[in-house]
């Protein structure tokens, strides 16, 4: 199971990791279909290595640490895949 850093409080389970060879802000980072205990932010669009996407961050539910980001939407062809997953660094 996937916890928040600093409050422990559950986030993801192991078997909605996609991979695990992502790369975030700050080091590696894991894919996943799905999470629970987290607030959406707005969205907006970032260029990442992957090319320009529509991105949320999340934050924890019990203690508003980022997590990471949710896909959103993207208009390169060969990162669909991504759209509706959340990254967790």
């Amino acid at each position: 199971i996937f916890s928040c850093a600093k409050c422990q409080t559950h986030i993801a389970a192991n078997s909605a990791v996609v991979s695990k060879a992502f790369t975030g802000r700050f080091g590696r980072a894991v894919l996943v279909r799905d999470v629970r205990n987290v607030v959406l932010g707005a969205p907006c669009e970032r260029m990442l290595i992957s090319g320009l996407h529509s991105l949320a961050d999340i934050s924890c539910s019990g203690c508003s640490a980022y997590l990471g980001w949710k896909y959103i939407a993207t208009n390169e062809q060969s990162q669909k895949y991504k759209v509706g997953c959340f990254i967790l660094e």
